[in-house]
């Protein structure tokens, strides 16, 4: 400007965030960008992302489906000119979750996959990279809030079920794998557990009063199911303390078949 340079801060906080801060202020000092509140959200939305999985590796926090849903944030940002945190507005924010490809009326995906981006918002919320949490308040917008209805678990038929133990003595597998794979399918019949979930089956969740308890894998749900005795003694005389867990992908295989 006029031949003389002039040093400002790049108000970020993160050293990622140093090179599209100063770009902004360049801008800014030009006459091409805004200046006073958008200076102080200067960092890009990868910065950001970046410093809150450091934040969350740093506390002792899961970092597998944040880093799945940063990724995806960042995708979305790049494919609508998004660089910057700031830019991120409600409307923004909404287009992304409408773009995630998880099942909704009838599964929690959705809402599990979108509470962790409400999370990294609220986080950059918390430590001041931006003045105001993006997402909508579904106290004060409740046509934002998302809802499902959980399908009830209905359990095989008895002809289902011959079906797949018929399936299942068409294999070469030992009488013993055998054993296993049929218990396997029997737990999942009477509790109405997904694979992944009677697979962790572990000794501990079941009770001397024949009750499995624990909570879903997916959805973090409790649950407490009272199982026949015959089953409750024969997965007992089972030797692993993961139950059931050495079948898991034999029986998957069955129970799809």
């Amino acid at each position: 400007m006029d031949g003389k340079s002039k040093r400002e801060s790049a108000n970020t906080r993160s050293f990622a965030g140093v090179e599209p801060a100063a770009e902004l202020k360049t801008k800014e000092l030009h006459g091409e960008a805004p200046s006073g509140e958008t200076t102080v959200q200067a960092i890009s939305v990868d910065a950001a992302i970046q410093d809150w999985l450091r934040f969350r590796e740093t506390n002792g926090l899961g970092n597998d489906k944040p880093k799945l849903m940063g990724g995806k944030l960042l995708t979305w940002c790049k494919a609508n000119s998004a660089t910057f945190l700031h830019q991120l507005t409600s409307d923004k924010v909404i287009h992304f979750r409408n773009s995630l490809p998880y099942k909704t009326k009838t599964s929690s995906s959705l809402k599990i996959h979108w509470a962790i981006i409400c999370n990294f918002f609220g986080w950059a919320h918390g430590i001041g990279l931006v003045p105001k949490n993006p997402v909508p308040n579904t106290r004060v917008h409740p046509q934002f809030k998302i809802r499902f209805k959980k399908p009830e678990v209905v359990p095989p038929t008895t002809d289902e079920n011959d079906r797949i133990l018929a399936e299942l003595d068409k294999t070469r597998w030992t009488a013993e794998r055998k054993y296993r794979v049929q218990k396997f399918i029997e737990t999942m019949i009477n509790v109405g557990m997904a694979i992944r979930d009677t697979a962790r089956l572990g000794r501990d969740k079941l009770d001397g009063d024949n009750r499995i308890r624990g909570n879903r894998c997916k959805t973090k749900e409790r649950f407490k199911v009272r199982i026949p005795a015959r089953l409750a003694d024969d997965l007992r005389s089972l030797p692993s303390k993961t139950i059931l867990t050495t079948s898991s992908g034999i029986a998957a295989k069955v129970a799809r078949s």
